[in-house]
Order: structure tokens, then sequence, then C-alpha cells
């Protein structure tokens, strides 16, 4: 018997331990075929992803498993199931998987770290007594809306093309200044805005560092490169900010 054939055998043998053991430990509703360790890449990538969804709700019913990797998640598709996880069990599910490199209120499990990022967004961000002090700026940055496109209407005979983007614009600014209270150029709010644009884009990339398929980051090496220097930029700025603002 040769090494190869040796290795090939005891990959085998591992991978049949694995499975025999995650279907032992785990009871999940039914789902696509995967692949050990890589998950579903079999799932149409083309198609919009509420279009690949609604396909295998056709098949599989309102609940059904998914993998990235080799960890599985929950997909729930009608309002009685959502309603159930999110308000009944809400407390048993309200958690995020602990993963390194997790800091937001999005991202964090739910543990002390995430009651005290909740309590400021509640306190410092959402209270109305915050809130009503902004009403102000609101009104400005709506006027500043709308002279932009007013003006872009004026040299274009009418038309206006960037409805989206100047609407996002003006909704960062907002945020913005809710977080820093100054007033911000609007150049260094495009900046600023086109950079977690892009951050999002690569949001694919970006889960890399906490894929259950460590593999993929010696991969693709240069994606890896890439989302740290959009990460570096997006620190950059925030810090910029911060240094302002004291």
């Amino acid at each position: 018997m040769t090494l190869d054939t040796l290795l090939l055998l005891l990959l085998a043998a591992l991978l049949s331990l694995f499975f025999l053991r995650r279907r032992r430990r785990r009871n999940l509703p039914p789902g696509p075929a995967y692949w050990p360790l890589l998950g579903n890449i079999s799932i149409n990538k083309t198609q919009k992803i509420h279009t690949t969804l609604n396909d295998l709700e056709a098949k599989y019913g309102p609940i059904f498993t998914l993998r990235r990797g080799k960890k599985p998640f929950i997909v729930l598709t009608s309002i009685e199931l959502i309603r159930e996880a999110v308000v009944e069990k809400g407390q048993i599910l309200c958690s995020r998987p602990h993963s390194s490199g997790q800091t937001t209120i999005g991202s964090t499990p739910y543990d002390p770290l995430w009651r005290a990022l909740r309590k400021n967004l509640a306190t410092e961000m959402l209270n109305p007594a915050r809130l009503n002090p902004l009403r102000s700026f609101r009104w400005r940055a709506m006027q500043a809306l709308i002279d932009r496109l007013t003006t872009e209407a004026a040299q274009n005979g009418g038309a206006m093309y960037s409805i989206e983007e100047n609407i996002r614009v003006t909704v960062f600014s907002i945020l913005l200044y809710m977080c820093f209270s100054f007033e911000m150029d609007i150049d260094y709010v495009r900046e600023f805005q086109s950079t977690v644009v892009e951050l999002l884009h690569k949001a694919k990339i970006l889960s890399t560092y906490y894929d259950p398929f460590p593999l993929r980051k010696f991969l693709q090496p240069g994606k890896a490169r890439e989302i740290k220097h959009v990460l570096s930029r997006g620190s950059e700025l925030v810090v910029s900010l911060v240094h302002r603002r004291r």
C-alpha cells in the first residue's frame, strides 16, 4: 500500500467519523446536499438570494438548514416561525456565535459587552432626549439634499440621476452628526460613505476571518489583504473623527 493510498484512507475515515458524530449530536431540519467542510457550494450563486431562498422553501418547507463550511444555520421563512423564534423564544435565540474580532452590537454574543453596547445605543443615540436637539440639523440635512437634487435637475434639463446616492449621503451625514456632534463637509461624508459601502460589498471576503473552513484564508491571500486595506481605511476615517471631536 502506497503512502498516497494510506493518506486517502485516513482522510476518508476521519470524514466518516466527523459526519457520524455530527449526525448523532444534531437533529436539524432538512436542507440541500452539502460537501464536507465546504458546505452548500452546489447552490446556484448566480441568482439573487431571495430567489434561492424561495426555491429552497418550495422544496424543503418554511424551515430548512444551510451550511457555510461545516457550520450549519437554520433559515426561517414563515411569519409564524419567525415570531416564535424572535418573540416567544427570543431569550434563547438572541445571541450570536462566539468568534474572534466581534465588537459591534450586531455581531457580539449576548454577554456583558453586548448589553453595554445596547445600553449606550439606547441612552446616548436613540433616546428622545438625545434625538430632539438634533431636529434642526436633520432639517438642514434635508434642505441640503433638496438643494443638491434641484441643482442636478437644473443642470440636466429636469433629470436627476443620483437620487439614491444623494439620499444615502444625507443619511450618513445625519448619522455622523449623531455620533460626533459636528457638521462635516459633504465631500468627507461621501468618502466615509463610499468606504462603508465598499466594506458591505466585500462582506463575503470579510467573513473569511470567521469562516469555519479557515483554509480559505490561505487559498485567497489577495482577498484577505484587500479587506484588511479597506478596514484600515475605515479605521483611519473613524479615528480622525474621534480626534477631531476631542
